[in-house]
């Protein structure tokens, strides 16, 4: 059995960009958020997050983005 996901976490590695982890159905998701930007990296990992889990986990209450507007505000 599982254990339950407990949220995400965004971490940086030097001067690179920020990363976010998670663990999904078992996996452990490591991605980067393509952002230098603290703020930035933290709302693009939320919505990674949510995208692929559903957000189980962390808090439902606040509207995560959807994938279209990540990529707009990626790009």
């Amino acid at each position: 059995m599982g254990r339950i996901s407990n949220g995400f976490t965004v971490v940086r590695s030097g001067d690179g960009p920020y990363r976010v982890r998670f663990t999904h159905e078992g996996r452990r998701i490591d991605r980067s958020t393509g952002s230098r930007d603290a703020g930035e990296a933290r709302r693009i990992g939320e919505a990674f997050f949510h995208a692929v889990s559903g957000g189980v986990g962390a808090d439902r209450a606040a509207a995560p983005l959807g994938l279209e507007a990540l990529f707009e505000g990626w790009l």
